[in-house]
């Protein structure tokens, strides 16, 4: 799980913008909304967190100066100053940590694979969990091709967009509508509309899929 609160404070340069949208695209990728592991990770990602920065060291109080002789009194300024010098100096000398970030990412690999099919009805549990675990490298290669389409598409159409117009709402400042209840409400109903159509067409396809394995369960 990636904590998307900090997402938007850099996306005034080229390259913070494009961390906006890669950050958008992966945590749409890993966590689909109906994960049955969505209500866990961010505990699990926020102990982590606070393995960071409950454990200081000599590293991140030097990553810290070195940070503020670059950037000088405005590093101080910043909310996640003290964040990013911790995670910069935990970077090369924490390997448990990498060990966890690698295991999670193939914990939900094989999860959202054998559990795919969890929308369908009327049918056993433990069939549907079979027939994933038997076809499994089937099941992934589909449901994974078509997430990443999916996400492709966000990245283009909905999280690149939503970043540039953050970045340059400046520019409009005058017409009180950017940050206003309306315009937060217009891009919170936009988003859960695509959201929907997104899951449908994914509920749709997986059915399919099942159909294709397991004719004899659809006759």
């Amino acid at each position: 799980g990636i904590n998307l609160n900090f997402v938007e404070l850099k996306s005034t340069s080229l390259e913070g913008t494009a961390q906006a949208v890669v950050q958008r695209s992966v945590d749409a990728m890993l966590l689909a909304s109906d994960s049955p592991f969505k209500s866990w990770l961010p505990r699990w990602r926020n102990w982590v967190f606070d393995e960071w920065v409950q454990k200081p060291n000599n590293a991140y109080k030097q990553q810290l100066l070195a940070d503020f002789q670059q950037y000088g009194i405005d590093i101080l300024a910043a909310g996640t100053a003290g964040i990013e010098a911790q995670a910069k100096a935990h970077r090369g000398n924490r390997s448990d940590l990498l060990w966890m970030f690698g295991g999670g990412i193939a914990i939900l690999l094989v999860a959202e694979t054998l559990f795919a099919f969890r929308s369908l009805v009327g049918v056993k549990s433990v069939r549907l969990l079979w027939l994933s675990l038997r076809h499994f490298g089937t099941v992934a290669v589909h449901l994974w091709l078509l997430r990443l389409i999916f996400v492709g598409l966000k990245a283009l159409f909905v999280f690149l967009p939503i970043v540039v117009v953050d970045r340059y709402a400046y520019l409009a400042h005058d017409w009180g509508w950017y940050g206003s209840l309306m315009q937060v409400g217009s891009l919170s109903v936009c988003i859960a509309l695509i959201n929907a159509v997104c899951m449908t067409f994914e509920a749709v396809y997986v059915a399919r899929l099942f159909m294709a394995l397991h004719p004899s369960d659809c006759e």
